[in-house]
């Protein structure tokens, strides 16, 4: 009878083991370093009792990255939290917590990235309407479903969800960008966009010191993601404005770029953030 009781309870306590995550969220993509190794951020809470927590990356299709074994995870109170590590690739994340009696409960997470992270900034050529992505690896932050704390990501492909964080601005050049670097080095890309139509460099510049758009997007955009998923790059593409209508001299607008790539590098508080610029047309 004794031993009947400790099995029964046993299975009630397990049976409450409840795994809810926070992170990582679906279609979410952490930058990968120089060696292609990236980490996943795992957090979330659990009901119950759990004695250990473990993690693990599954590639979501063949040859889409390679599986990690199990990885522990931190327990405090009822708090999970830590990190797995991975290569470059599209996964699906794994969780199992063992109870105290030896019995496990999973959960999992679906379409979880490592890879590469951009943010276009610059004028109307990167708020304008273009193709839509064909692999489902190219994907952005919905601006009309975003939610602080809990953005929407999704997959450039799908005709509806066509405005990206932080600007709410059109995909432009960002899906068939994504389809050349997803076939080139066979892991997920990120994009947001804070582009501003007709925006000169002196106006991203000034708006740094007045604290206005279209520099403060750009800001958002970087400290609100860029802790937790890191960036590549700021793809700019802008100069036409100066180039073909204003006239601007190559030295005022090199210094009024310098000025917001500093910024920009001070705000990310990395110095090492690359900055792209796409040669303006005459």
């Amino acid at each position: 009878m004794r031993l009947t009781i400790l099995l029964l309870l046993g299975f009630i306590a397990s049976a409450h083991a409840q795994i809810s995550l926070q992170r990582p969220l679906e279609r979410c993509v952490y930058q990968r370093n120089n060696q292609n190794v990236g980490w996943v951020e795992v957090s979330g809470t659990f009901s119950g009792s759990l004695s250990k927590v473990e993690a693990k990356l599954v590639p979501f299709a063949p040859n889409q990255g390679t599986e990690t074994d199990w990885q522990t995870i931190t327990i405090t109170g009822n708090q999970i939290t830590g990190r797995v590590r991975g290569l470059g690739g599209f996964y699906n994340l794994q969780l199992r917590g063992i109870t105290n009696n030896g019995t496990s409960i999973t959960k999992e997470v679906n379409r979880v990235g490592i890879g590469e992270v951009f943010m276009v900034a610059g004028q109307s050529n990167t708020a304008i309407e273009g193709p839509f992505a064909t692999d489902q690896r190219v994907l952005g932050v919905n601006y009309a479903l975003d939610v602080p704390g809990y953005p929407t990501f999704i997959d450039l492909k799908v005709g509806m969800y066509k405005w990206i964080y932080p600007s709410g601005s059109p995909i432009s050049f960002c899906g068939s960008l994504g389809d050349i670097l997803v076939k080139k080095y066979n892991v997920p890309v990120l994009f947001m966009g804070a582009g501003a139509s007709g925006s000169t460099a002196g106006i991203w510049y000034n708006s740094i010191e007045n604290k206005q758009q279209p520099y403060e997007i750009l800001k958002s955009g970087l400290n609100r993601f860029g802790k937790e998923y890191g960036f590549r790059a700021i793809l700019w593409h802008q100069g036409e404005t100066n180039s073909v209508y204003n006239l601007t001299p190559a030295a005022v607008y090199q210094s009024e770029l310098t000025g917001v790539i500093k910024q920009s590098r001070t705000d990310f508080n990395y110095q090492g953030l690359d900055f792209d610029l796409a040669k303006p047309f005459h």
